[in-house]
């Protein structure tokens, strides 16, 4: 099958969080090994020398500078004694909240648990993730910042008529015409693709389009780019039938959105 096409038996993708050490924190903690910052020996050649690290090679890096730096409470190993760099990495205020607040203190400790210890230091790491298509685990694209969504907005118009409106496809590989196409015929709706917002819609990034459908089609369209057959099973919808683009489930994947008093579809049971 060609990208962005449905098949029951298409791969799923899925959304690997990941980690980049910034280079500030890199600068302080100079007996950081280089290598490991890199991802060198990460199990996937897509990542290896990259600097994408998944949240254990990460933890995995602090926990080695913690033994090579004997910081480790001999009597109780789960505690540690942060030095002066892992204080300044996980402690020190940020420009920003001194200039909120300019009288603003901060007071070191001097033993920390290493979950705590783990957890602060994976929140001081900038943002990525990668996109996975499984069970191949080949990763498709890795990126900075946090996963895009694809948002779903549904608009009661007169008569009681609603159209449904989705963007951010192309981020998941899905191309829009072929999808607005699919859509039309599986669901007997109309379906257009704009590629410039409408006035009073919010811009749409390059390369990306909004499709309008008419009906409401939330869990629909859910369903038909998850292949989740749960959504199936709850919109309904025969159209959904041996439908799946590959698109990862769950909300952290799509955002919808209520316009105009639109309300959730009473379900049949």
């Amino acid at each position: 099958t060609t990208a962005g096409t449905p098949n029951s038996s298409k791969p799923r993708m899925a959304i690997a969080n990941l980690v980049i050490i910034p280079q500030r924190i890199v600068t302080l903690m100079r007996t950081l090994p280089p290598d490991a910052v890199l991802a060198s020996t990460a199990k996937s050649a897509q990542r290896r020398n990259t600097g994408y690290l998944t949240h254990a090679e990460c933890k995995a890096i602090l926990d080695a500078y913690i033994t090579a730096n004997n910081l480790v409470d001999p009597l109780d190993p789960i505690m540690v004694a942060p030095d002066g760099p892992i204080c300044d990495v996980l402690y020190r205020p940020t420009k920003k909240q001194l200039k909120e607040n300019y009288q603003m203190r901060t007071e070191y400790p001097s033993r920390v648990s290493r979950p705590i210890l783990f957890e602060l230091w994976i929140s001081k790491m900038d943002a990525a993730y990668a996109l996975v298509k499984l069970p191949m685990n080949e990763i498709v694209s890795m990126k900075r910042g946090i996963p895009p969504k694809i948002t779903i907005e549904v608009e009661k118009r007169q008569n009681k008529k609603h159209i449904t409106r989705i963007r951010g496809l192309e981020a998941y590989h899905v191309h829009a015409a072929t999808f607005a196409q699919d859509v039309s015929k599986r669901f007997a709706c109309a379906a257009s693709v704009e590629t410039t917002a409408a006035k009073g819609r919010a811009a749409l990034m390059k390369g990306c389009s909004e499709i309008t459908v008419q009906g409401h089609l939330v869990e629909e369209l859910q369903a038909l780019l998850t292949g989740d057959e749960g959504k199936m099973l709850s919109c309904g919808h025969g159209g959904v039938k041996d439908g799946n683009y590959g698109v990862p489930r769950g909300k952290h994947v799509f955002e919808v959105v209520t316009r105009k008093g639109a309300m959730a579809k009473n379900r049949k049971r």
